[in-house]
């Protein structure tokens, strides 16, 4: 929404909220808030919206509408992980996941525990954010959410990785993996495959790196995903100066620079050519 189309929402939500106030609707006020909270989000005036949202769940309570609180306890929650207040994050998607435990909202439910997850990786408090995802990953197969079962299981395989439980994580991203083929999603494919690259590198399997990584650039390039096809070229680059395949280094590192050229990106490609430089001076 442009920003004078959002000066004109403000202006329509603050007129309804003080309507709603003159006929004593408290479910119309909270609302209204909800939306001028939306609104504040959208300009990055936490402070405005912390205060409207903060407003619409203690009316939300009042009224006793647990979708609401929910609602104005995820939007709060996001505030406070955009500021980094962790604790009162916590606090908001902890109290969010309660209610919808309480109207057994298993989407609600899986939302929360998904930030709760988040808020635990940041704190590095590995054991509760595998926990989190471990639970959102049963209520997703439980309700059969395919997309909600793959963000589960990268992001435990995420901390597999971290704990350097190489195992746990190539069978997490392995069944992300098979999920994502059965959704049709190139890109999540993709991300899995790249992510098994990585595990294959640690543990020296070149062999299957080089299948992941080739094939995570193939559903990268068919995705049109620049960004992505640079970062699968590094893995592939980086298994074949493991094995001394020069030649193939150097093609990697040629397909990179192309494509930073294309991106206009000039420390990529000063980057590169910086690498191809080394290259030569290796080979020579």
């Amino acid at each position: 929404m442009q920003r004078d189309q959002l000066a004109e929402a403000e202006k329509a939500f603050g007129k309804a909220l003080e309507l709603y106030k003159e006929a004593q609707n408290v479910q119309g006020q909270a609302f209204a808030l909800g939306k001028l909270g939306d609104i504040y989000m959208q300009r990055d005036q936490l402070a405005e919206a912390e205060k409207a949202l903060g407003k619409a769940l203690e009316l939300y309570k009042e009224a006793q509408k647990v979708q609401g609180q929910t609602f104005a306890l995820e939007k709060l929650g996001d505030i406070y992980m955009q500021r980094y207040q962790l604790e009162e994050a916590e606090k908001a998607f902890g109290e969010a996941l309660e209610l919808n435990k309480v109207a057994q909202n298993v989407q609600g439910q899986t939302f929360a525990l998904g930030k709760l997850g988040d808020i635990y990786m940041q704190r590095d408090q590995l054991e509760e954010a595998e926990k989190a995802f471990g639970e959102a990953l049963k209520l997703n197969k439980e309700a059969q959410n395919v997309q909600g079962q793959t963000f589960a299981l990268e992001k435990l395989g995420d901390i597999y990785m971290q704990r350097d439980q190489l195992e746990e994580a190539e069978k997490a991203f392995g069944e992300a993996l098979e999920l994502n083929k059965e959704a049709e999603n190139g890109q999540g494919q993709a991300f899995a495959l790249g992510k098994l690259g990585d595990i294959y590198m640690q543990r020296d399997q070149l062999e299957e790196a080089e299948k992941a990584s080739g094939e995570a650039l193939e559903l990268f390039k068919e995705a049109q995903d620049v960004q992505n096809q640079v970062i699968a070229l590094r893995r592939l680059r980086d298994m074949y100066t493991q094995r001394d395949q020069l030649e193939e280094v150097e093609k990697a590192f040629g397909e990179a620079l192309a494509l930073d050229r294309e991106a206009h990106d000039m420390l990529g490609q000063a980057k590169y050519l910086r690498s191809l430089g080394n290259l030569y001076i290796h080979q020579g």
